[in-house]
């Protein structure tokens, strides 16, 4: 019976030891929590610092850390970063499922699965500032019209219906040049991951007039879930962990290539999506195939002429008869694609996704992706005019 009573003591002891050692543990995590604000806090930190972030991340640091992850990742033509996200997703679930369930079955202590909570808090911290160091400090470089030295100021409407004729006319040119489908709209064979050289070459051709552009370029991804993107309203996504431009390659053909050139943008370490937008104005104009120069074309046409249109709707509509029927044709397809996948899931992200650029010093939001007509004015009147 003494024995007994001693077994039963020393057992005690140990489970009593283990509880100890497992608040001691808890009382040891809590500080890394910090690494949480200490993330959310960083734009705020930083954004008064474009000079050092210019001349030493986006100069030195980032297009390094960039060149090795491209290098890890680009070897292979599927999505590393959709792999990981679908991973995570699911494996994280059913975890955070199989803790609950113990807990409520007292087969666990609330002691240890607290513990489990604050690694998977300090992960979390962990990951924010590991974006911000990856390539999130790219937000608070300067603007890209700064480092080309492009004239940003208030232009005339009739300014911007030339530049708007002017890409009219180069649209309507190109789009004699390219395939069509058996409906007739502009579609191109292969895969985006097809046309990675094309695309590589057109920055390399930029990089030699703008040395702005130097940084390394990956090949374009193609997500398995790229409908998944079309509900949400994205037609890309930029994923700074994995450096993979991922494009919605479930939308139709007109602007494939010209979401492969804004997340390639990007990837070059521009961040603000009014940057990457005028960066893909920019591959078109540099690209030798018909395919990249028309889709970049087309998209810096829309934008513009969207600008003309709350301007001047009669300079709008006089631009608008001077589209061929082909153009119309594949902007009307692209708007009718669109059109299906209207709904709360697309207006939900895309109020995460406002929030998020305003947190990171883009005080316009969604709105700033139609920000890059300044700079494509501007780069018109200095270049191209």
């Amino acid at each position: 019976m003494a024995k007994t009573d001693e077994k039963k003591r020393k057992r005690n002891k140990k489970s009593n030891k283990h509880v100890l050692d497992r608040r001691s543990t808890c009382f040891i995590l809590l500080p890394w929590l910090l690494l949480i604000p200490l993330g959310l806090f960083l734009p705020s930190i930083v954004s008064g610092n474009s000079e050092w972030i210019e001349s030493v991340y986006a100069k030195s640091i980032y297009p390094v850390i960039s060149r090795i992850l491209i290098t890890l990742t680009s070897w292979i033509n599927i999505s590393i970063a959709e792999l990981l996200i679908v991973v995570l997703i699911i494996g994280g679930t059913a975890f955070l499922l199989y803790l609950i369930i113990k807990l409520i079955l007292c087969k666990i202590k609330f002691v240890r699965f607290l513990n489990i909570m604050l690694i998977i808090g300090i992960i979390g911290g962990a990951m924010i500032n590991i974006f911000y160091i990856n390539w999130g400090f790219n937000y608070f470089r300067k603007d890209i019209s700064d480092i080309m030295g492009l004239e940003i100021k208030e232009r005339s409407s009739e300014e911007l219906s030339e530049l708007c004729h002017y890409l009219s006319d180069k649209s309507k040119e190109l789009r004699t040049q390219v395939n069509t489908n058996d409906d007739g709209v502009f579609y191109f064979e292969g895969s985006i991951y097809d046309k990675s050289e094309e695309l590589a070459a057109a920055f390399s051709a930029l990089a030699e007039d703008h040395d702005c552009f130097f940084a390394p370029v990956g090949k374009p991804k193609s997500p398995f879930l790229s409908e998944l993107l079309s509900y949400a309203g994205i037609s890309g996504i930029y994923i700074p962990f994995t450096a993979e431009a991922n494009v919605n390659t479930h939308q139709p053909s007109l602007l494939k290539l010209s979401s492969s050139a804004h997340e390639m943008g990007h990837q070059l370490g521009f961040a603000h999506e009014d940057d990457a937008n005028f960066i893909a104005f920019l591959c078109g104009l540099y690209s030798e195939d018909e395919d990249i120069a028309y889709s970049c074309t087309m998209l810096t046409l829309l934008e513009c002429s969207n600008r003309l249109y709350s301007c001047d709707k009669d300079a709008y509509s006089e631009l608008y008869s001077t589209y061929s029927d082909e153009m119309r044709l594949d902007l009307r397809d692209y708007s009718e694609y669109w059109d299906i996948y209207e709904g709360e899931v697309k207006q939900t992200v895309q109020n995460v996704n406002d929030n998020y650029l305003k947190h990171n010093q883009q005080l316009d939001g969604v709105e700033s992706y139609g920000r890059m007509v300044d700079n494509v004015l501007a780069y018109y009147i200095a270049y191209i005019k």
